[in-house]
């Protein structure tokens, strides 16, 4: 409100000075203008009666005569060349017969109209004077015969004045009220919703992460209060993922570990024989391979966190990677009895960045769409090129996710089936992992799905275009 007000006024006020002095300044030169016409002409009448022997009878009945008809209301006072006064149009304090020394005359005698602003004493006002000469003939140069010496009270164009100032003065004041109320409806506009942005923030600040602030308005508060909830949401999303979190990993940790101990104290305890040793430590170490792998890839999803750029100048064939990742997992399938169909283009699928990191993203693709497709089922795996990527889908004919689920999949520590997924040993880190290395490379993941009818996951890479045939290791 202050700073609109602080611009207001003083535009307001240089525009109400600018246009109170143009006012007054047209007025004075327009009534300026009708008193020297009214000069003219009355020099024009009294031409005549001033050449030679003067006629002062005649000359103070046309000067009165005159003096009434003019408009505004005019003193009117006649002068020879030695500044006597040979006509009054005012009987009553005439100055008839007097000697009238004035500045303005002085102007008219030279051949000048001669003018001045000054406040009468007499009359408490202010007047205006002109004095225009009187020549003996129009076209006459040799010098004035007389002047005609003319005053007008400026009382009206004062009060006309005195109006239009208050005029403005009102308007200002007008102005400044609507400013002062519509800034004040502005500011509450603005002010409102920012506070409840600042209560809502301070609120989350000590604990509470459950806020959401309703703007309907459509402007920048209202996106900020928008991104707001957004923000609020997904501050409240990782918060409850992350307590999940600690919760799996705490119990992906005991298990295991308790596990360990129990193994562990039976060795000690308890005679064995060397078949049955064999077996408790097969069980040792699959437990210690489970804590490996929930370990790695806590690492793994760390180091990837801080990973901004991919490798640089490293170009590999994707090709052989899905090849190394095929033959390795192919067993598994078989011993699953699931159906493992690949098609993998002759094409050297050039791209660039980490070979290990790519290998782990189809690792877990293939392992995650193994583990939710039963026996009887098929997986499935198949690449191609585009003009400017590289292109690979991998498919499976398992239960599917839910419409609800699919844009949370790649979220950290979420779990479709969180039974069979803490069962299997998951934890919800293989497709955050493979989103974050694909994200690296400047690639892209999504998932198409129906509940029921299995899964297609599908990966983009940027291409690197090959001039010449990549070397046989």
């Amino acid at each position: 409100m202050l700073y609109f007000l602080l611009v207001i006024l003083p535009v307001m006020l240089v525009a109400s000075l600018t246009l109170y002095n143009w006012l007054k300044h047209y007025y004075f030169v327009h009534q300026e203008e009708m008193l020297v016409r009214s000069g003219t002409l009355a020099a024009e009448f009294v031409r005549g009666y001033m050449k030679d022997d003067i006629d002062q009878p005649r000359l103070i009945s046309l000067t009165e005569n005159i003096g009434h008809q003019t408009q505004p209301p005019t003193r009117l006072i006649v002068v020879d060349s030695k500044k006597n006064v040979i006509g009054d149009s005012l009987r009553v304090n005439s100055k008839l017969g007097k000697k009238l020394d004035r500045v303005e005359i002085n102007d008219a005698l030279r051949g000048e109209i001669g003018r001045s602003v000054q406040y009468s004493e007499e009359s408490r006002n202010w007047i205006m004077q002109v004095a225009v000469p009187v020549k003996s003939d129009e076209n006459d140069n040799s010098p004035p015969i007389g002047a005609i010496f003319l005053s007008a009270s400026l009382l009206e164009v004062y009060q006309i004045l005195g109006d239009i100032r208050m005029l403005l003065f009102w308007t200002t004041m007008a102005a400044v009220f609507l400013v002062a109320v519509a800034s004040f409806l502005l500011a509450r506009r603005f002010s409102e919703p920012l506070g409840a942005l600042t209560l809502a923030a301070q609120k989350m600040a000590d604990g509470d992460l459950d806020q959401k602030i309703k703007i309907p308005s459509g402007d920048e508060i209202g996106r900020l209060a928008g991104q707001f909830n957004v923000m609020a949401e997904r501050i409240n999303y990782m918060t409850r993922n992350l307590q999940a979190f600690a919760a799996n990993v705490s119990h992906e940790l005991r298990t295991p570990l308790a596990t360990l101990s129990i193994l562990i104290q039976s060795l000690k305890e308890h005679e064995m024989e060397p078949e049955q040793q064999r077996d408790f430590f097969e069980d040792l170490d699959q437990q210690t391979q489970r804590l490996t792998n929930l370990v790695t890839d806590l690492l793994e999803l760390t180091k990837l966190q801080h990973t901004k750029v991919k490798e640089h100048g490293k170009h590999f064939s994707l090709r052989n990677i899905l090849l190394e990742v095929i033959e390795q997992m192919s067993h598994w399938f078989t011993r699953a009895n699931v159906k493992f169909v690949h098609e993998i283009p002759v094409a050297v699928l050039m791209i660039s960045g980490s070979p290990g990191q790519i290998r782990q993203v189809f690792y877990n693709l293939l392992d995650n769409a193994l583990k939710f497709t039963g026996a009887g089922g098929q997986v499935s795996i198949t690449a191609w090129e585009e003009a400017d990527t590289v292109e690979i889908k991998v498919e499976d004919t398992g239960k599917g996710i839910p419409m609800d689920e699919q844009k949370l999949i790649f979220e950290r520590f979420f779990r479709v089936d969180t039974a069979r997924s803490r069962d299997e040993g998951g934890i919800g880190l293989g497709l955050a992992i493979a989103r974050e290395i694909v994200e690296v490379h400047g690639g892209t993941i999504r998932v198409e799905s129906q509940e029921g009818r299995g899964s297609s996951f599908y990966v983009s890479l940027p291409r690197v275009i090959v001039t010449q045939k990549p070397e046989e290791k």
